[in-house]
């Protein structure tokens, strides 16, 4: 025999389901257990129930349901569409987060147009009636002030090509008569971010020879000598001669003071000192165990009968 049909479910026992799984104290399985139907079929009731094409379970107990979830969407469609203007507007407005009011209304002017007032004063918690009131009034005689300090410093600034700081800008501005101090020209300037284009301080590296290839202080700067020809003593320096620098390299004996040898050029080289050492060497004809210092910063070796090494320090011959 060929089993009997079921008669399908009236529309008032399909209503009576899904009214009772929407229920806050009940579940679909609890309610398809209860009624002797399947959870998966009071789900399929429920689909169709909310289905806008289906008008047959588009009604319950005098409402109607697909017309109230049109409305929800749409309103979780605008508070999303809101949640990320805010965000995306907060995230070009973090600078301004922790400023005063009057900070925040000048960022929400620079914005109008691209956001609502209302949305940028919601992000910033600012009130809309402030912003409004803040737009309206007169400028402060601050802020007058203000901008006219920011006008001097800009044209000072420019005048002698950005060299000027804020110390020797608020000397310009207190000559022609302006009357500010120091710290209230550096905060206007921080805020336009200009500053003195200096040039690069110069910092001293030791050249790698001059700090592996040092000899030891004999002299320990004693500086008498009983005899001559002992201790002598070398340094270059430089004479402005008309239109240019010469570099003049000595060698002084300090038994005597005596300069004993020299060189003159117009570079600052190795041979400079080289040419002086030899000078000193041809005229005095020093014995073993003479004691040679070099200030300046160079390494010499004097190819002779006899090597000389001069390194920032003392070396001996």
């Amino acid at each position: 025999m060929s089993k009997q049909r079921k008669s399908a479910y009236t529309e008032e026992f399909r209503k009576e389901a899904v009214r009772l799984s929407q229920l806050p104290d009940r579940t679909a399985t609890q309610v398809a257990k209860q009624l002797g139907v399947s959870a998966q079929q009071i789900a399929n009731w429920k689909r169709q129930f909310t289905r806008l094409s289906d008008k047959q379970f588009n009604t319950l107990e005098g409402i109607d349901y697909s017309k109230q979830e049109t409305k929800e969407m749409q309103q979780l469609k605008l508070e999303n569409m809101r949640l990320k203007e805010e965000l995306e507007f907060l995230k070009k407005g973090l600078c301004v987060l922790c400023e005063a009011p009057r900070v925040k209304y000048e960022y929400i002017h620079s914005f109008i147009g691209e956001y609502t007032v209302t949305l940028m004063c919601r992000a910033l918690k600012v009130s809309r009636s402030g912003y409004y009131r803040w737009r309206c009034r007169s400028p402060s005689e601050r802020l007058l002030r203000r901008q006219h300090f920011e006008l001097l410093i800009m044209q000072t600034y420019a005048e002698f090509r950005a060299r000027y700081g804020a110390v020797r800008i608020t000397r310009e501005l207190v000559a022609q008569g302006e009357t500010c101090s120091v710290n209230y020209i550096a905060d206007i300037m921080v805020e336009k971010q200009i500053k003195a284009r200096n040039g690069k301080s110069f910092k001293y590296i030791k050249d790698v020879a001059a700090i592996t290839n040092v000899a030891d202080n004999l002299l320990r700067r004693d500086f008498e000598s009983p005899v001559a020809n002992q201790k002598w003593v070398t340094d270059i320096t430089y004479i402005w001669v008309k239109d240019r620098w010469l570099y003049l390299a000595t060698v002084m004996d300090l038994h005597s003071r005596r300069i004993v040898g020299w060189s003159l050029n117009t570079t600052m080289t190795e041979q400079l000192v080289t040419d002086a050492l030899k000078m000193a060497f041809t005229s005095r004809k020093p014995l073993r165990g003479l004691l040679s210092t070099q200030i300046a910063v160079y390494n010499i070796v004097l190819k002779s009968t006899k090597t000389l090494c001069v390194d920032m320090a003392e070396s001996q011959v």
